[in-house]
């Protein structure tokens, strides 16, 4: 795995690499298929994760913040304006760290081989890396349309132990937008609710 000195050249790494051209130093931790009868791709009209629901948890996050602390940093969002924030801090919408965590928790992942099968329509690979006190997600989704034409994309998810910045939200190299990170939370919120 590479060293990195400090995490801006850790950070500056991954905005300008595809963690595609790494999957052979993943090592995935236990494996379960998940197929397209048992997750239906996401949609506009069974989205879970709205950008409403994200402004409700920002509202409620800076609520806490005035009833409970003179001390802490004032919260900031993951998105403003619809584009990552890197200067984010506990801002309320960052539940894709818990989603990450349970999902890794119950121990989900695919065989990275699983990614090239030809009978599976959908499958989420998703790994987790954990070095001198960063934690590093990555998830691969292959998802084939009706017309047999196959989307992968590539999601980078980092941050510095646990504390309330997400350090890089990257899809395909890079930054996320906000309807992305929908589409992901919604991806991984279905997946988690189909473990059995």
């Amino acid at each position: 795995m590479i060293e990195f000195s400090n995490k801006n050249e850790e950070a500056e790494f991954w905005r300008t690499h595809d963690m595609v051209d790494f999957l052979d130093d993943l090592v995935p931790i236990d494996v379960k298929f998940v197929r397209k009868e048992n997750i239906a791709k996401v949609e506009n009209s069974d989205m879970i994760w709205t950008k409403e629901k994200l402004e409700h948890l920002r509202q409620k996050r800076q609520e806490e913040f005035r009833n409970t602390s003179y001390y802490a940093s004032q919260p900031q969002p993951l998105f403003i304006d619809g584009r990552f924030n890197p200067d984010n801090w506990n801002g309320g919408d960052d539940v894709i760290r818990d989603i990450l965590k349970d999902l890794y928790w119950n121990h989900y992942v695919t065989e990275l081989d699983d990614v090239n099968r030809k009978d599976t329509e959908f499958i989420v690979y998703i790994s987790s890396f954990s070095h001198n006190d960063y934690t590093l997600y990555t998830i691969i989704t292959k998802e084939a349309d009706l017309y047999g034409y196959v989307d992968v994309h590539s999601y980078v998810i980092w941050w510095y132990k646990n504390r309330g910045n997400t350090e890089g939200l990257v899809k395909d190299g890079r930054y996320m937008t906000e309807d992305e990170y929908l589409y992901l939370l919604n991806i991984l919120t279905r997946v988690m609710q189909n473990i059995e």
